[in-house]
């Protein structure tokens, strides 16, 4: 995991704004180690700083870690643009631990008042914040899923497949009550749902003709799609997501663990796995590549959502958004595999991070 130069002396426990100014001056943490107590007076290192870096350094991993799931913001008062500083929550010399759970972002004046004392007592306890870090980091998952959500707003936007039994396994867990969404009545109605607000089995439905191609083959789609893709966005935004659209292959390592919850959006090959177009099983992979490392995954075009999703958008080479389990990750010295359980999928969202990084989409084959 390689830092940047102000985050390699961020990790030796100097605050932002010093560390900024010693890596342009072209200071690394190197050189800092060497230098006398005289010269780092000289600049205006004191000496309970001085103290700091003799203490081995964050690890790299941890600390991009801690930076990414807090934004770089103070978890106390939430506020951006402040210099900050990497805080023990249990002071260095009692615990000697670099853990995550043992550091916190603070900023200046909140990293002064935990370490003030007053005559009624601390005035910003360990454990108040741990509050406040797990309250920030908590926040910060939600922003980024609502941000995810707010893309599949956008007029043309569309949730192209979805992962219905995995859905609904979800938002039971989840304590979301599906009655609440506005066509669920309706819905109940046609036996679509039952009264748990669960999918029934298509040959119960009370519809004009049933389903064939796929799941929404139907006219009264439209009121289906808005249920479900009611019941995506409530997921997505408790469970919150984590994004690796423009992420480096040792970010990847980092963000990309077993059992999280990933964005992807990325130009994606879609081929298909099965020779049957009509029922269950049209098993189809998507594919793409980020940062040299392929991202994969297998899912049902039964389940798309229209018949142009399943026709055009979900086919061949396309722009998609893709939110997905992460169920096995394989990295090697000049590669590797990430493997999704995809959730959701759309076309049409708001296009973000992959024009930035180049690709090489030229002849790229799926790995069997």
């Amino acid at each position: 995991m390689k830092l940047s130069s102000t985050d390699k002396l961020l990790a030796l426990g100097l605050d932002s704004d010093v560390a900024k100014k010693l890596a342009s001056s072209g200071i690394t943490p190197g050189k800092l180690l060497k230098m006398s107590s005289g010269k780092l007076l000289r600049l205006k290192l004191d000496e309970d700083t001085q103290a700091k870096l003799k203490r081995p350094p964050i690890p790299p991993k941890r600390l991009f870690n801690l930076l990414r799931k807090c934004k770089r913001i103070c978890c106390v008062c939430r506020t951006s643009n402040l210099n900050i500083v990497v805080h023990h929550i249990k002071e260095w010399h009692l615990s000697k631990s670099h853990s995550e759970k043992n550091l916190v972002v603070l900023c200046l004046n909140d990293h002064g008042e935990a370490h003030t004392e007053r005559k009624l007592g601390q005035n910003l306890t360990p454990e108040q914040i741990r509050k406040h870090k797990e309250a920030w980091e908590k926040e910060v998952r939600t922003a980024d899923a609502r941000a995810v959500i707010g893309l599949s707003k956008l007029e043309g936007a569309n949730w192209d497949y979805i992962n219905h039994t995995r859905l609904f396994r979800f938002a039971s867990q989840l304590g979301i009550d599906f009655r609440n969404a506005s066509t669920f009545g309706r819905l109940r109605v046609l036996n679509i749902v039952s009264q748990d607000g669960h999918l029934n089995n298509p040959k119960l439905w009370t519809v004009g003709s049933q389903p064939k191609f796929y799941l929404y083959d139907m006219g009264e789609n439209l009121l289906l799609y808005r249920y479900v893709s009611s019941i995506v966005e409530s997921v997505v935004e408790r469970l919150g997501t984590v994004d690796i659209s423009a992420a480096s292959k040792e970010e990847l390592k980092i963000m990309a663990t077993n059992g999280s919850l990933v964005f992807v959006q990325a130009p994606f090959y879609f081929r298909n796995e099965a020779q049957s177009f009509k029922g269950k099983g049209q098993v189809r992979k998507g594919y793409t590549k980020i940062s040299g490392i392929n991202v994969q995954f297998t899912f049902d075009a039964w389940e798309c959502t229209s018949c142009s999703s399943k026709v055009d958008r979900l086919s061949g080479r396309k722009v998609a958004s893709v939110v997905g389990l992460v169920s096995g990750t394989e990295f090697a010295k000049n590669g590797g595999t990430i493997q999704l359980s995809c959730l959701a999928m759309g076309t049409y969202f708001q296009r973000i991070h992959w024009r930035s990084r180049p690709q090489p989409y030229v002849n790229l084959n799926f790995e069997e």
